[in-house]
């Protein structure tokens, strides 16, 4: 899912940027920090919050930038980004996992439009898995190979219409079988160019 991925990587850039910013032990905080004080409640409002160990180490950020995006980490006892939520200026929102070598493993997200996806990485950072529902209903299922190259695929159209499809290592079509609304069902062979070689389908319902 591309958009997630978009989302995912600027997360990542922000930890990054943030693990920067940090310098010696205590709590290291953003450009603009206010004490609110007009209710007469001991409330702190800040820009940006850093919290690190006894260590020095970088633990758990939270901020938002000029452009509307929020975002909040946590990081293991090496300073490593282990999670991370964001929310963006378009109204996005996105959720991630990171492993040990803060390689990205899981992400799941929505958008603006009602759309939501969830991704699935394997130990090189790799998409391998993902699902994602549209604005419009419908909803799409796919496995990926260690080339990243879509192997399996799983589609529910918002009109009732199915379909799965098996490719070969270039990711190439070579099986579709599939259900229209009108009950109509069909299979498809493929030759290595996606040419339809093989077709049968059978009577849609009376």
């Amino acid at each position: 899912m591309s958009e997630m991925q978009t989302r995912l990587d600027r997360l990542e850039r922000q930890v990054r940027r943030l693990r920067g910013l940090v310098v010696g032990v205590g709590l290291a905080f953003g450009v603009v920090l206010a004490l609110d004080t007009t209710t007469g409640s001991d409330a702190l409002t800040v820009r940006s919050l850093s919290v690190v160990d006894a260590s020095g180490t970088l633990r758990f950020g939270v901020g938002t930038d000029s452009d509307g995006e929020a975002d909040l980490r946590l990081f293991d006892p090496d300073g490593k980004a282990r999670f991370g939520v964001a929310t963006d200026s378009d109204g996005g929102a996105i959720l991630a996992l990171y492993d040990s070598n803060v390689q990205t493993r899981f992400g799941v997200g929505t958008r603006p439009d009602g759309a939501a996806g969830l991704t699935l990485y394997d130990s090189n950072g790799e998409r391998r898995f993902g699902m994602t529902t549209s604005s419009d209903g419908a909803a799409i299922l796919a496995l990926y190979d260690s080339n990243v190259q879509p192997r399996f695929g799983v589609a529910v159209a918002p009109d009732g219409m199915t379909g799965l499809t098996l490719n070969d290592l270039n990711g190439k079509l070579r099986f579709g079988v599939g259900t229209n609304a009108d009950g109509e069902a069909g299979l498809t062979l493929y030759d290595s160019n996606e040419k339809a070689i093989w077709t049968q389908t059978s009577a849609p319902n009376p």
